[in-house]
This record gives C-alpha cells, structure tokens and sequence, in this order.
C-alpha cells in the first residue's frame, strides 16, 4: 500500500464507518492536525496532494550570497593553485568584514569542481613485528621524566621482543649507557652463567 492510499484510507473512514475523526486517528497513530491537514489538501487539489512532499525549506538564511560565491570561484580560476585559506585570507585583505568560514569556501569550491578529490590509499593491514624464539631480541627503551623537585630522571625497560616479557625495569637520575652509546646488559644477564 502505497503513502497516498494509506491516507486515503484514513481519510475516508470516519464518512465509511461513521466513527469520530479523534478514534480515527487514535486507530492510525496520526495526530488529528495531520489528519485535517491531509484532509484540507484532499479537498483542495485532489488525491495526488497526498503524496509525501518535500521537507527542504523554501529558503536558506544562512546561504552564501551569489556575488561572493562567484567571487570565491573567481579568485580559483584565476590562481587554481589558491585554496580555500588562501581565499579566505584575501577576502578579509580586500575588505570583506564577515568572509565565510574556510570550510565553507571550500565546499563553494568543490561545487565548482576546482577541488580535486583527495586519492584514497587502501588501507594496510598491520602486521605485528616480533622474533620467532625467545631471547633473540631484546628491546630498551628509556623515557626521560621530569621528577617533583624538578630534577630529570631516566626510566628503563628491557622487553624480550618474542614472549613481549619484562626482564628489566631499572630508574636512573643519570643518562644510562645505551643511550650514551655504550654497552649495558641487565644486571640478571651480567650474572647469569651459560648453561644454567
């Protein structure tokens, strides 16, 4: 059932069963103003009227004017490389008090087709980084904070890059070795014997 009928059903059910117009509209689910006005618009241009009409407003206060839209798509075509800051900056230099926004010169210049839409690159999959055996690699990374008495102190953390476990974790006040270039193994790894 189409819009149109469905409301030329309403329409026509108080004069065919003869009940109210308000237990009408209770039966429906309409408002008795929708009612009256689909009622008012029946009698007046006939059962084509009742077909859904646009919700657009007739007009937009908030448009920009004609004249500095053409001006907006002058000032592309004259420089195409300009783009809607740079006309928005010109405007307020040439003495417009209230110049669009950037986003509106912009879409003023997508109507105009002087904007060329931006490539979509697919997007990658993320592939996770890690070694296949334990102990193979190991992470350090050092994080500079800055402490309560405003001194600067180093954080330190070694990660074993395959099982992503902590095997150290150390705070220093100093800038620790590895970032000074020199060599610096974890103090359970300077003991440990081979084999064990």
């Amino acid at each position: 059932m189409s819009v149109n009928e469905r409301w030329l059903e309403i329409l026509l059910t108080p004069l065919r069963d003869g009940i109210p117009v308000a237990e009408t509209c209770r039966r429906y689910g309409v408002s008795p103003q929708s009612f009256y006005d689909y009622r008012r618009r029946l009698d007046a241009e006939g059962v084509t009227a009742l077909e859904p009409r646009s919700r657009r407003p007739h007009t937009c206060s908030a448009q920009t004017a004609p004249e500095i839209e053409a001006r907006i798509a002058a000032m592309c075509t004259d420089n195409p490389r300009r783009g809607a800051r740079t006309i928005h900056t010109r405007l307020i230099r040439a003495g417009l008090t209230q110049p669009p926004a950037v986003s509106t010169i912009h879409r003023i210049l997508q109507r105009h087709g002087s904007v060329t839409p931006a490539v979509q690159r697919p997007v990658r999959t993320w592939r996770r980084f890690e070694r296949y055996a334990p102990n193979d690699l190991r992470q350090i990374d050092g994080t500079q904070v800055e402490l309560a008495d405003r001194s600067k102190a180093w954080i330190v953390d070694i990660l074993d890059d395959h099982a992503r476990y902590a095997i150290g974790a150390t705070a220093t006040r100093r800038s620790p070795p590895m970032l000074r270039g020199g060599r610096w193994r974890p103090r359970s790894a300077r003991t440990a014997r081979r084999g064990s």
